[in-house]
């Protein structure tokens, strides 16, 4: 039977390790094209280029491109159709090396990647591990799981991250949540500075935090619009 056709793309680079082991997992039940930034681009959200893009070929089935990671799915999707006549049927995103929870995803490249993904219309989904800990095991379980309970689906993105602990719980669907981290820049000997940030450890039962910081896999449903419904109807009946 021949397999559906997905197209993988990422933030950490072509060649990252997460991406290989993603295309690895993901050739159990698909046919894989890879299409990915050709030098890491983490923290670029959903950041597009107008200009000077390329796409280079590394192999039948890998393409680097000269952009951002939403531009490896637009341009991706237009090359494929154009210059190899297919369309893929799903657009995965990672194994990206460091976790993607909370507000983190708004500057995610890797979930930019499925945002711009979904907005043309296609199901998306991003995987994200610990910095340095992309397990193969625990990445086949998070696949598995989204693929045997029919999870993929265009009513939003999933958003899957694998836990910090050493010790594996199972899955849970889980909530983003806005926590208090306290932020700074440390001035280095050059008169340039480098982000930091302490975490708060405040975090619900129900959130993306808890899962990964008690041995779970988390898996949340976001969305790729910024509407506010709740607020949406409070202000339209306002303004009656």
């Amino acid at each position: 039977m021949t397999k559906d056709i997905v197209l993988l793309v990422n933030d950490d680079g072509y060649d990252s390790y997460g991406i290989k082991l993603l295309k690895k997992e993901l050739e159990r039940y698909f046919k894989v094209y890879i299409f990915a930034p050709y030098e890491q681009m983490s923290g670029k959200g959903c950041s597009l280029t107008f200009k000077d893009l390329r796409v280079i070929k590394v192999n039948e089935t890998t393409y680097k491109i000269v952009g951002t990671p939403a531009d490896c799915v637009s341009l991706g999707l237009t090359y494929m159709k154009n210059n190899l006549n297919i369309v893929p049927k799903y657009i995965f995103s990672g194994v990206n090396d460091g976790l993607n929870l909370g507000y983190d995803t708004i500057y995610s490249g890797t979930v930019g990647a499925c945002i711009q993904a979904r907005i043309l219309g296609y199901p998306s989904l991003a995987f994200s591990c610990e910095r340095e800990f992309i397990n193969e095991k625990y990445v086949q379980k998070a696949l598995d799981f989204v693929i045997n309970k029919n999870l993929i689906s265009l009513d939003y993105i999933l958003n899957i991250n694998i836990f910090t602990t050493s010790e594996y719980k199972g899955i849970k669907i889980t909530n983003l949540e806005l926590k208090h981290d306290d932020h700074y820049f440390d001035l280095e000997s050059n008169n340039t500075y480098t982000t930091k940030r302490i975490q708060s450890e405040d975090y619900s039962k129900d959130s993306d935090y808890y899962a990964v910081n008690n041995g779970y896999i988390s898996i949340s449903p976001i969305k790729y619009l910024l509407n506010d419904d709740k607020n949406y109807t409070k202000l339209k009946d306002i303004v009656k």
